[in-house]
């Protein structure tokens, strides 16, 4: 439970919040110390760097929607401080951050505990709830009527200095879900735009039904949304390549060294791309060799250059590869032959 209000707030970060960047740039990194906790408000980040490795910018992100200081001076400072540890949140934590973290979740998960409470004889006028510990708000109860009734209510049944915040929307949160639930019902219509079906959720923060489509007509969001007739309260996206409905071939290859041997050592690992849309393998599975050489290799019709790499310079390298043409349930040979042992 602790960890799914901490994601929450991330999501409220990402959907529902503005970033805002002060101005000033930082001397140098700062020891890090119990100072660091910025709860209420996040130290300016103007020094972020506009493209910063990954790892670096996911914890600026998540420290910022948690309301922790979150400057890039102070991100590398905490980084590089023996007592921070990643164990909570997969980013480094001072001992002190990480106890806000977990006094914050508490807290949250008890304002929430008493915000359902309440929901169960007024959900005709909810729109739901989410965390907001960027910008202070705390927990933040949705209601598309009596703003005011419904805070006072609940506040009463809080302790004093709760964190808690209320917001008028247009639709409740059961409204929504009911769209959603229409759409999933009645979907296979979309097989004459022609798009595929592949999600539908709400979005709590911004109010609205989610609707993700694959289609390369660039028209079907619109005539998705005019289909349903649902308004405002549906928003309809489209990966813009139809590449889900891509049919599938496969690719049986092996790999031999110039001699026409399998390789002496299986830490091949294979990779691919290809210019145009679709996929390769089947979700985040990895794709190796067997101990002959040979590997198989789901992938969607289209042109595809696949590469035989190997750990090294603290990833992977490419040390040969080929590309083959795969059609729609056949299946392709490919041989590759690496550069170098």
């Amino acid at each position: 439970m602790r960890r799914l209000i901490i994601v929450v707030g991330v999501i409220a970060l990402l959907a529902g919040c503005t970033r805002a960047a002060g101005p000033g740039v930082a001397s140098g990194p700062p020891s890090p110390d119990a100072s660091a906790l910025a709860s209420a408000e996040p130290s300016p980040s103007a020094d972020e760097p506009t493209q910063s490795d990954g790892a670096v910018q996911h914890a600026i992100e998540l420290r910022r929607s948690l309301g922790l200081r979150s400057d890039l001076a102070w991100v590398e400072a905490v980084a590089a401080d023996p007592r921070a540890t990643s164990t909570l949140l997969a980013i480094p934590l001072l001992p002190d951050e990480a106890a806000a973290v977990n006094a914050q979740s508490n807290d949250a998960e008890a304002v929430i505990a008493v915000v359902n409470d309440y929901v169960a004889s007024h959900v005709d006028e909810f729109g739901g709830v989410y965390i907001d510990h960027a910008s202070g708000a705390g927990v933040v109860a949705l209601w598309t009527a009596h703003l005011e009734e419904h805070e006072t209510a609940i506040r009463a049944r809080l302790k004093p200095g709760a964190r808690f915040a209320v917001r008028l929307v247009a639709y409740t949160e059961r409204y929504l879900r009911g769209l959603q639930d229409r759409v999933v019902a009645d979907r296979d219509w979309m097989a004459s735009i022609p798009a595929v079906f592949e999600s539908a959720g709400v979005d709590v923060i911004r109010n609205v039904t989610m609707v993700s489509v694959s289609s390369a007509n660039p028209n079907a969001p619109d005539l998705v949304e005019a289909h349903y007739g649902f308004g405002n309260a549906l928003e309809v996206d489209s990966d813009g390549t139809g590449a889900v409905l891509i049919p599938w071939g496969k690719v049986e290859g092996r790999v031999r060294t110039p001699a026409g041997d399998p390789p002496a050592d299986n830490w091949y690992n294979l990779a691919w791309h290809s210019s145009g849309p679709g996929a390769c393998g089947i979700g985040d599975v990895g794709y190796g060799l067997t101990a002959d050489g040979t590997f198989s290799l789901p992938c969607q019709q289209g042109t595809w250059t696949i590469e035989v790499t190997v750990p090294g310079d603290g990833g992977w390298r490419s040390i040969g590869e080929g590309t083959v043409v795969v059609k729609a349930d056949r299946t392709s040979r490919l041989d590759i032959v690496p550069t170098e042992p």
